[in-house]
C-alpha cells in the first residue's frame, strides 16, 4: 500500500480532553501540547489542523485562538466517542468526507503527555511515526504495543496503545473505524464473558466496550482485514503469530510488566498513570523525567523550588476508597505512590508568621479556581496569612475543597470586588479577629512572578516604610494607588471601612468605581495621617501621561524583571509577553495561560488604548 508523503498531505488532529476534580496532570499534558507541540516556529513546516474536543464543556487551560486550531464542546464522553465526534466536526466544518479533507489522522486523549522530541526546524515529532508506517507498509502508528494472551477478551495477539495513533485516513479504513461493528470478545479469546457488537469509533457501552472494542478493536479490526499496524517501540512482523505467542501478555507501557525496566522517553507520547475502576494497574511511569521535561521546555521553575514547605496531606482528595483495592494506608503514603503523578491538588500549611489575613476576591466565568489562584493561595499559606476566599461564583466546579474560609456572594458586576474587601473587612470587626496587617488582592494577579523569597522581602521593605503600601502607583486620572494588591495595618481597618462604605454607594458603573474608589482610596489614607509606600513609583514609568500607563506595553520590561516586584495583572499583560522575556517562576505560575497575540486580549487592546499584539508564540 503506498502511502502520501506526510510533508505534502494534509493531517487532522483530534485531542479529546476532560479534567479531574482536585487534579492538574491533564492540564499539565494539554498545555505542554499546545505550547511545545503546536509550537510552529520549533518544527517543520507541516500542513496540521487542530481540533481540541473539551469534555465537560471547560478546560482552565487557554487554548490559542488561531486560524488552524478548532475547539468542540460537548458533554463528558469516552475518548472514542469524542474522536468520532471530532471526525464528524470535520466534516460538518468542510461539507465533504473526512478522507477527502485529510490524508492523516493523529489521535490523541488527554492521558498523553509528549511530544517528548527535541525541537528542530527541519523536523517534526510526526515524522518517526510517519516513518514507521512507511517502514514497515502500515496504516497505524502508535508509541507502543501490547501483546496479549488467549485469555484477554480481546484474544491473542498485538494491540497498539492508542493514547497517541496516526491513523492512513482513507474511505475504507474509516469505514471499518465508524460503521463496521466487531464483537467485544474475540474468536481467538477463551473468555467469552461478554459478546456484544460495537464499533471502535463511536458511543459505549461502559469502560469493557470502551477497552474491547475501542482501544483493542482498533488493532483487531485493521489487522482483520489485511492492513499491518506498528509501533516505537518495537520492530516486528505484525503477521507473524510466533513473536506475540512467546511475548504474550506484555504491557511495555506499564511500569511493573516491563521486565522491571520504564518505557523508554523514545516512544515521543507517554502515559505516566494506568487507573482501572478506581484503582491502579501500575506505579507511576516515568513521571518525573516527563515533568522535568516540562519544565526545561517551557522554562519554567516552580516556586516552592528550593523552599522547604510542610504540606497538608490530610486534605488531599481521594477517590479510590475500596478497601480490598488499595496500595495505602495513609492519604500521604498514597501521595507519594500515586497522587503525585496524578498532580492533586496538595495545600500546605503555614510555614511563617507574617501576622495578616488575605481578602481574596474571586470569580471565574466558567466557576472555576484556577491553578495561578491555587497557587496564590499556597504563598500566602506558606507565609502563614490566614485567607479569606470569597468567590462570586454560584458554585467551585473543579476544586472540593480549599484550605481557608470559603464565602459565597453575588457578583454585581463593576464594584463587586470593594463588595467583597468590605464584606471582608466587616467580618473581621464584627468577629473581633485581629492581625497586624490585612491583604486586599482578586484574581486580576498573578504573584508572586519573581519568587516567594522577593516577595517576602518586599513584604517586610513595605511593612517597614508606611501604614498602608500598594504595587504600582500612577498619575493617570490623578495621584493613586492602583486598586489591588494593597496592604494595611489592622489599626487602619475602620477608617477602611469606613471610606468604602461611605463611597459605594455613589457608584453605580464601572468607572465610578475606578474614579470614586480605586483613585480617591489611597489619598484619603494619606489625608488621615497614614503613611504609604509602592513598589513601582509613577516617576520610574516611561510616558506616564497616556492611558493606564503602568501597564501600557511600553513599561512591562522597564518593572517586570525587577526583583521587588511580585505582581501582574496578567490580562493586561501575556499578549506581549514571552516565555524567555521573563522569570521562570512567571513561567510556571502561567503554564496553564498563554502568551502572544492568539491567547487572552485586555479589553484596553481590544478598544486600541493598547497596541496591537505581536506573535509572541514562543511560549
Amino acid at each position: 500500500m503506498s502511502l502520501p508523503d506526510i510533508k505534502n498531505s494534509k493531517t487532522g488532529i483530534i485531542y479529546v480532553y476532560y479534567e479531574r476534580n482536585d487534579q492538574q496532570k491533564n492540564q499539565t499534558n494539554l498545555a505542554f501540547f499546545i505550547k511545545y507541540g503546536l509550537n510552529e516556529k520549533l518544527w517543520s513546516n507541516l500542513n496540521i489542523e487542530t481540533l481540541f474536543v473539551i469534555n465537560g464543556y471547560n478546560t482552565e487551560v487557554v487554548i490559542p485562538q488561531k486560524p488552524n486550531i478548532n475547539l468542540l464542546s460537548q458533554e463528558n464522553c469516552s475518548d472514542w466517542e469524542g474522536w468520532y465526534n471530532g471526525i464528524k466536526f470535520y466534516e460538518n466544518k468542510y461539507n465533504k468526507p473526512i478522507w477527502d479533507i485529510f490524508d492523516y489522522l493523529c489521535l490523541i486523549n488527554a492521558s498523553a503527555f509528549g511530544p517528548v522530541y527535541e525541537e528542530n526546524i527541519n523536523d517534526h515529532w510526526l515524522l518517526p511515526f510517519y516513518d514507521r508506517l512507511v517502514k514497515y507498509n502500515s496504516v497505524l502508528c502508535c508509541p507502543c504495543m501490547s501483546f496479549l494472551p488467549k485469555t484477554n477478551l480481546s484474544g491473542i495477539g498485538p494491540r497498539v496503545v492508542p493514547i497517541f495513533s496516526l491513523i492512513r485516513c482513507t474511505k475504507n479504513i474509516i469505514n471499518l473505524l465508524t460503521n463496521v461493528k466487531i464483537n467485544m470478545c474475540d474468536k481467538s479469546s477463551t473468555n467469552k464473558e461478554k459478546n456484544q457488537l460495537n464499533t471502535v469509533l463511536g458511543k459505549k457501552i461502559d469502560k469493557i466496550d470502551a477497552c474491547c472494542t475501542g482501544e483493542y478493536g482498533l488493532s483487531r479490526i485493521l489487522l482483520e482485514n489485511g492492513y499491518k499496524v506498528t509501533s516505537l517501540l518495537y520492530d516486528f512482523d505484525s503477521s507473524n503469530p510466533k513473536y506475540w505467542s512467546i511475548n504474550g501478555n506484555i504491557e511495555p507501557d506499564r511500569f511493573n510488566t516491563f521486565n522491571g525496566q520504564n518505557v523508554p522517553l523514545t516512544t515521543i507520547f507517554i502515559k505516566n498513570i494506568w487507573r482501572w475502576e478506581k484503582s491502579y494497574v501500575s506505579i507511576p511511569v516515568l513521571y518525573n523525567e516527563c515533568k522535568n521535561y516540562f519544565y526545561k521546555k517551557l522554562n519554567m521553575i516552580s516556586i516552592f523550588d528550593n523552599i522547604d514547605i510542610n504540606n497538608n496531606y490530610d486534605m488531599i482528595s481521594v477517590d479510590y476508597t475500596d478497601k480490598e483495592k488499595r496500595y495505602w494506608n495513609s492519604k500521604q503514603e498514597y501521595y507519594y505512590k500515586f497522587g503525585y503523578a496524578e498532580e492533586n491538588l496538595l495545600f500546605n500549611k503555614p510555614s511563617k508568621n507574617f501576622n495578616g489575613c488575605l481578602i481574596y476576591a474571586h470569580y471565574d466565568a466558567n466557576d472555576m479556581v484556577r491553578d495561578y489562584v491555587i497557587q496564590t493561595i499556597k504563598v500566602f499559606r506558606y507565609l502563614g496569612y490566614d485567607i479569606l476566599f470569597f468567590t462570586a461564583c454560584k458554585k467551585l466546579i473543579n476544586v472540593s475543597f480549599l484550605p481557608c474560609k470559603v464565602f459565597f456572594t453575588s457578583n454585581d458586576g463593576a464594584g463587586t470586588d470593594w463588595k467583597i474587601w468590605l464584606y471582608g473587612c466587616s467580618y473581621l470587626i464584627k468577629h473581633n479577629i485581629k492581625y497586624e496587617y490585612i491583604f486586599l488582592l482578586n484574581d486580576s494577579i498573578i504573584l508572586p512572578v519573581n519568587g516567594i523569597e522577593n516577595f517576602e522581602k518586599t513584604i517586610i521593605d513595605m511593612r517597614s516604610t508606611s501604614d498602608f503600601w500598594g504595587h504600582w502607583e500612577s498619575n493617570e486620572i490623578e495621584w493613586h494607588i492602583v486598586g489591588t494588591p494593597i496592604e494595611f495595618k489592622h489599626n487602619m481597618i475602620h477608617d477602611v471601612v469606613s471610606f468604602i462604605k461611605g463611597e459605594f454607594t455613589k457608584c453605580s458603573t464601572r468607572m465610578d468605581f475606578v474614579f470614586k474608589l480605586e483613585v480617591k482610596f489611597a489619598k484619603y489614607l494619606v489625608n488621615k495621617g497614614y503613611k504609604w509606600n509602592s513598589v513601582i513609583k509613577a516617576c520610574s514609568l516611561d510616558n506616564t501621561v497616556v492611558q493606564c500607563p503602568v501597564f501600557k506595553p511600553i513599561n512591562l520590561y522597564r518593572w517586570i524583571n525587577n526583583p521587588s516586584t511580585f505582581a501582574v495583572k496578567w490580562k493586561y499583560s501575556l499578549s506581549y509577553l514571552n516565555k524567555d522575556s521573563i522569570s521562570k517562576e512567571f513561567n510556571y505560575l502561567t503554564k496553564y495561560l498563554y502568551y502572544g497575540k492568539y491567547g487572552v486580549k485586555s479589553e484596553h487592546e481590544k478598544i486600541g488604548v493598547f497596541p496591537p499584539s505581536t506573535d509572541q508564540e514562543n511560549c
